[in-house]
């Protein structure tokens, strides 16, 4: 687990498996620390960390799965402050847990579902209790948290041409008063798409609408190069300054090249995207 400041420095780095997705929820019901959680295949388990008021992380343990290998992860914070942390295997399946504590770590399955093929990326809407899904060869799904008894619902998928195989991460930009934005990674071809969230309960067109697609490309003049084959991403609102100040995305970059690197994480302001596509 690597925390990093908005300047992109290392502030830490924790040695703890090979982690995949990562989520954090902050105020939550009965826990004075905010808490990140990730899926960690080394272990096959739910990584659970605290981060403090200074930002500092601490690795509090690990919930085991009964996964073949654990894949995306994602957390939700119900309205009366609970959480619930979302995992699932290459094989379809995802699982949801009830975290009621974190000192000591207790959680609790409560449901399982699956989805045809392999997932990865998933959020969760904690406004309006939904998860949304990508399922890599096939688009984005959704499923209603309050019904337990609620299927998976297929709400766009690649043959409706904004995306293009692998889907990969998602994440929402939350707005007031306003409706919110999921952002979706569009893996095969390097780019990103944006929905506009109409109705959380509707089906289809009337669920979400298209409203363009972005790509991150090299800034030669400050030596940035662009992103490829990104599989995770995450959004804020946050007002974090100065160019962040509308909130910004963070994207992995799975082939880095300026400086040559495995893999590296490449910050985007909100406001560019925003002005880029008239939102």
């Amino acid at each position: 687990m690597y925390v990093y400041d908005l300047e992109g420095r290392i502030l830490q780095n924790l040695a703890i498996g090979r982690l995949n997705n990562v989520d954090v929820r902050q105020n939550l019901n009965g826990m004075d620390q905010d808490v990140a959680v990730a899926s960690n295949r080394t272990d096959n388990s739910l990584s659970v960390f605290s981060i403090s008021a200074e930002g500092k992380v601490a690795f509090l343990g690990g919930q085991s799965l009964n996964l073949t290998e654990p894949y995306g992860a994602c957390l939700h914070r119900t309205p009366a402050g609970d959480l619930h942390a979302f995992v699932n295997d290459k094989d379809g399946r995802y699982q949801q847990w009830h975290i009621s504590s974190i000192k000591p770590l207790n959680a609790e399955l409560v449901r399982e579902w699956a989805l045809p093929s392999q997932p990865e990326g998933c959020v969760a809407d904690d406004r309006e209790e939904v998860i949304y899904m990508g399922e890599e060869a096939v688009g984005v799904w959704r499923l209603d948290l309050r019904d337990p008894n609620a299927q998976p619902e297929l709400l766009t998928q690649v043959s409706d041409g904004a995306l293009v195989a692998d889907v990969e991460g998602v994440d929402i930009y939350v707005r007031d008063n306003a409706n919110d934005y999921l952002v979706v990674s569009s893996q095969g071809d390097f780019s990103y798409a944006i929905y506009e969230l109409l109705d959380a309960r509707a089906s289809g067109s009337d669920a979400l609408a298209y409203r363009g697609s972005f790509r991150v490309v090299l800034d030669a003049d400050a030596g940035i190069d662009g992103t490829q084959e990104t599989d995770g991403l995450t959004v804020t609102n946050a007002n974090l300054g100065g160019a962040w100040s509308q909130g910004m995305v963070v994207i992995q970059d799975g082939f880095n090249r300026e400086p040559h690197e495995p893999q590296n994480f490449k910050y985007v302001a909100w406001k560019d995207i925003a002005d880029a596509l008239g939102l």
